[in-house]
């Protein structure tokens, strides 16, 4: 069915026309993307109605598409269906006008109305390699009205044909007003925090640690793009554990198969010289249809142990198989059939071997008494709590569970350790009760951890967030120690370490201990995400600004990450570049948090102002810290200090970035209220009067 007629055509000058092309089934989401573009002054060719005609209207679409200033091709589910339809006309009729068009004028504006995928779209190839704009059911934001108004304008040379927008003059049609400067660094701190807070804990037995951008670090949808291989050769003392496959006859033992997946990632990360990717890598690929060579290549390993569980009651088959990548080769093979209760034995042997079979030794490590559980019950309740502790919204199951768990055996010391971090995931996210419960509860906990074993890193990890949260800096770096001089090549131990050194300021060793990660977890976010906000508080914004892309390329629908590269574009005075990248952003409140922003940087105070005023109105109590980095952006001290007061009090888990090697708020750290401040949140040494920061 067509799309589009003749009676379209509005009057004005055609070549500030726009020509929304879309299927029919899409006609109410194109409709209130009309009306929005009209509303702002914008003309646009659009026809709802279903009555076409023959070779006159033919005539005139084309006209229209040869005419028009702007071509919007809407992309959903719908539009995928159709592999037929007259839309596919005209979108063949806008990529052949492109031929004959300078490669810098911007030509097509894709929007996409539902959850359907770049990878997956049908579309021309030039429409992939122009910059996306997810306007969910036709819901028409202000910063998309805003940059259609600027490639309409005369002398647009932003290049949105292209992905990757780095090489356009920075800040060339709108410079940024003079009092900004001092504030751009500071701006950018609350955002990053706010990405490392969601990322920084996406580790074994973690939670989530942010209320407002909570799915940030979740793994793709469905995804079954492949990272492109390392360059480097795989060493031959190399191996990584993929998923276990649940054999079971319900298929409901997912989470006991990925346990015993991680439980021997972590036992042959005690080999000394055999390079293990973490969990979060070896698990990318978990559901996706990839071979073992490609995996190989993409981690960087020349051995792959995979292997399945069929468990049904108290008994527990597993199966493992090592391969050498390099020629298909089954360097071992084993089948265990066991008890539930002998599954830590199953564990430690399927290691031992895959050593023996590598000639490699396993450093001998006794489990530690309250590492383990002999009650079957209490480790599934323990595996279920911990398999849905990282999504805020299972939270309280997940505590209901863990509680269930400790209940069972008081002494399994990890389960604890879990629940812990359950309970301070609670507090950060704002459940009930309130804070100060589940925090006194959080240490608790941990307390009851270190108490039944004194050597348990999930223990001393648990205490770290603990202090953390209660802004005990020495407290947490002494659990942390512990941490890493028990388990020193672990993730656990460098993810703590990275998020320390960048709570406490030292941007370099945050930076160098994140490379760390990335070289053991290639395909996590959290080594990329905290790269990218220590690149940013360093001034580094273009670094930070690739390193925020990584974490696009690793996972697609990471959310909060095309805000947090739109901020940096701004602070690298590159605001239409901004403003064509927070379009991208299918976060709504986090696209929001950061227009306040790019308004102000292109001159405009009363968009800015009525941005920010939405924007506080919405997030007073969840995101105060943001609302004073705005504030402060803008020069607006005393509202700055107004609103990290509120944080301060709400107990922010963020309120560490006001200080740092370049200072968060530069333009106020002479404002004694920001000393007072540091020395309430224990962030001087009042022997020194100097900064705990490096």
């Amino acid at each position: 069915m067509n799309e589009t007629g003749p009676d379209s055509q509005l009057a004005g000058d055609s070549g500030r026309a726009v020509f929304l092309s879309y299927a029919s089934q899409d006609v109410a989401a194109a409709q209130r993307i009309c009306d929005a573009l009209r509303g702002s002054g914008i003309e646009v060719w659009f026809d709802q109605s279903e009555l076409r005609g023959g070779d006159a209207w033919d005539r005139q679409i084309r006209k229209q598409i040869h005419e028009c200033a702007l071509f919007i091709p809407v992309i959903s589910r719908n539009s995928q269906a159709r592999l037929e339809g007259y839309f596919r006309r005209e979108w063949k009729l806008a990529v052949d006008r492109t031929h004959d068009m300078a490669e810098g004028k911007p030509f097509l504006v894709p929007v996409v109305i539902d959850e359907t995928t770049e990878r997956e779209a049908e579309v021309p190839e030039p429409f992939l390699r122009a910059q996306w704009t997810s306007l969910p059911a036709g819901e028409t934001p202000p910063p998309f009205l805003d940059l259609i108004s600027h490639l309409l304008a005369p002398g647009s040379h932003l290049k949105t044909a292209k992905r990757t927008s780095g090489n356009t003059p920075a800040a060339a049609h709108a410079p940024p007003p003079a009092a900004m400067s001092a504030g751009w660094r500071s701006a950018l701190l609350v955002f990053a925090a706010l990405a490392l807070v969601t990322l920084s804990y996406f580790v074994t037995d973690s939670v989530v640690r942010s209320k407002r951008v909570a799915e940030a670090a979740r793994p793709p949808r469905g995804s079954t793009q492949i990272m492109q291989p390392a360059p480097s050769r795989a060493p031959e003392n190399s191996i990584a554990v993929l998923p276990f496959v649940d054999m079971s006859e319900k298929k409901d033992q997912g989470y006991f198969a990925d346990s015993l997946s991680e439980e021997v990632i972590d036992l042959l990360t005690k080999i000394p010289d055999l390079r293990v990717p973490a969990r979060t890598s070896s698990f990318y690929f978990k559901g996706k249809q990839t071979t073992i060579a490609e995996i190989a290549a993409v981690l960087r390993v020349a051995h792959i142990l995979e292997g399945s569980v069929r468990k049904a009651g108290s008994q527990v088959r597993v199966t493992a198989q090592l391969v050498r990548v390099a020629d298909g080769y089954h360097v071992w093979s084993k089948t265990y059939d066991r008890r539930l209760d002998d599954i830590f034995k199953v564990q430690d042997e399927i290691s031992v071997a895959v050593a023996h079979a590598l000639r490699m030794t396993l450093v001998e490590r006794p489990r530690s008494p309250g590492e383990v559980t002999s009650n079957p019950e209490a480790y599934d309740r323990f595996l279920r709590g911990r398999k849905i502790a990282n999504s805020t919204g299972q939270l309280l199951n997940a505590i209901a569970l863990l509680k269930d768990a400790v209940r069972l055996d008081p002494q399994f010391a990890r389960a604890w350790a879990t629940l812990s971090t359950a309970y301070l995931g609670a507090a950060e996210a704002g459940l009930g009760p309130d804070t100060a419960t589940w925090t006194a509860r959080a240490r608790s906990a941990a307390e009851t951890s270190l108490r039944i074993d004194p050597r348990l890193v999930y223990g001393h990890k648990a205490m770290a967030q603990v202090d953390q949260h209660a802004l005990d800096w020495a407290a947490a770096e002494r659990h942390i120690e512990a941490v890493e001089a028990l388990d020193p090549a672990g993730a656990v131990a460098l993810n703590m370490r990275a998020n320390l050194d960048f709570e406490l300021g030292d941007w370099q060793g945050a930076i160098d201990t994140a490379g760390r990660i990335i070289d053991i977890n290639p395909l996590d976010i959290s080594g990329p995400a905290i790269r990218a906000a220590a690149f940013s508080v360093s001034g580094r914004h273009r670094d930070a600004e690739q390193a925020y892309r990584r974490v696009l390329e690793i996972n697609p629908q990471s959310e909060a990450i095309h805000s947090q590269i739109a901020t940096e574009l701004v602070l690298d005075h590159r605001p239409q570049e901004a403003l064509a990248e927070v379009n991208l952003e299918p976060d709504a409140d986090q696209r929001a948090a950061v227009v306040p922003l790019i308004y102000y940087a292109m001159g405009y105070r009363a968009k800015s102002d009525a941005a920010l005023a939405a924007y506080q109105s919405k997030h007073a109590t969840d995101d105060t810290l943001g609302i004073a980095y705005i504030y402060a952006f803008r020069g607006e001290t005393d509202e700055a200090f107004r609103w990290i007061d509120r944080g301060y009090a709400q107990h922010d888990p963020t309120l560490f970035v006001i200080q740092g090697n370049l200072g968060a708020f530069a333009n106020i750290h002479s404002d004694p209220r920001y000393r007072a401040l540091l020395r309430k949140m224990n962030m001087v040494d009042e022997s020194t009067e100097k900064s705990v920061a490096p």
